[in-house]
């Protein structure tokens, strides 16, 4: 057994020896949420080394100009070997930039017009870099952890590139693990844009964590969705930092059947005059059981921009089940009705069987 696995073992065991995290506390009088639960509380040791990462857990299908090749292959790369080597004092970015076993950088050259979809076919933690050249509009699909088979433990790191006027379409699909810590992090460079779509299904435990950079001129429309199951907990925060003049808008989906925070956050920094944000997160609870907390939040540090922020946060009410009920439809059926209806942005994009398996017939 590598060190790798024994590592994946220890680290599963003790996180079902943990004690639940306690979902509200008081603490001085006042009532605390606590919204995650830090990899620090594992004390787990690193392992002592990592196989080579290599392609063998990716099943590549695609059109078009395009290159995929293992990441420490690339160490020559001079613009890859910044960030594949970059420290981090948190240990969960230290996992998922060591590589793990599997990690893959797709190449998608100037001008390139390409079709790539990317699947995971082992149960493993992985890393992903996509560098999208000048003026290349690729549409690329990942997927993993989507076996429909239980993952005990699963990390990944998903980073995205935009070269100056690319225009990449980027959909993600992922989650089934019963401990998660998944990253997306994206860089958009002068005059790009991004249309990126995110589902995520909570196991027991997930964290799922999106940051975002905007050079002049770029723009980001993202549309993140969550699933939270019941008796589970999901924490997904997701950021966009307009470093120049550029524009973001960002739509946060969540359904909570056990317990679920949704943090959108915008930051507009100095010298980003005329930026233009919105930040929108809607949340439907599902089960006298279901809590969540939303907080979005802006940090504007220019006076000329346009910046905007809502949140919603609800249960499916008894009346408009009984409106459903009285249309000839069961229980289920309205829940999975109403579902639908949040989730109509992703269903337009994945399967509705993908998005919420059984819960919706597909």
């Amino acid at each position: 057994m590598t060190d790798l696995e024994e590592f994946r073992r220890e680290t599963e065991s003790k996180y079902l020896a943990l004690p639940l995290p306690k979902w509200k506390q008081e603490v001085g009088g006042k009532i605390v949420y606590r919204e995650e639960l830090k990899y620090s509380d594992y004390a787990i040791p690193l392992p002592s080394a990592f196989p080579k990462p290599d392609t063998a857990g990716f099943a590549l299908v695609g059109k078009g100009d395009y290159v995929a090749r293992p990441l420490l292959e690339c160490q020559g790369d001079p613009w890859l070997s910044g960030e594949l080597f970059r420290s981090s004092d948190d240990k969960l970015e230290l996992l998922a930039l060591a590589g793990w076993k599997h990690g893959l950088f797709l190449d998608i050259p100037p001008g390139s017009s390409a079709f790539v979809k990317v699947e995971l076919t082992e149960a493993a933690p992985f890393r992903l870099i996509i560098r999208v050249g000048q003026k290349a509009s690729p549409e690329i699909k990942v997927r993993y952890f989507q076996s429909g088979k239980s993952v005990g433990f699963g990390t990944s790191l998903l980073q995205l590139y935009g070269e100056e006027g690319s225009r990449p379409t980027l959909n993600v699909l992922g989650g089934y693990s019963r401990v998660e810590f998944s990253a997306l992090e994206g860089r958009l460079g002068p005059n790009s844009s991004a249309r990126i779509t995110t589902f995520i299904s909570s196991g027991d435990y997930g964290r799922h964590v999106g940051r975002l950079w905007l050079d002049a001129g770029s723009e980001v429309k993202a549309v993140v969705g969550e699933y939270v199951s019941k008796n589970s907990f999901g924490d997904s925060l997701f950021s966009v930092s307009h470093r120049s003049a550029s524009t973001s808008d960002v739509d946060m989906r969540a359904a909570v059947l056990g317990k679920g925070v949704l943090r959108g956050v915008t930051k507009i920094e100095r010298g980003a005059v005329g930026s233009k944000a919105n930040l929108q997160e809607r949340v439907l609870m599902v089960g006298s059981e279901a809590k969540a907390v939303t907080s979005p939040s802006l940090d504007i540090y220019e006076k000329d921009v346009q910046a905007k922020h809502g949140s919603w946060a609800g249960r499916i009410g008894s009346n408009e089940l009984f409106y459903l009920r009285s249309r000839g439809l069961n229980e289920e059926q309205a829940v999975a009705l109403v579902l639908r209806g949040l989730f109509e942005p992703l269903l337009s994009v994945f399967p509705a069987a993908d998005v919420l398996g059984d819960t919706i017939d597909g």
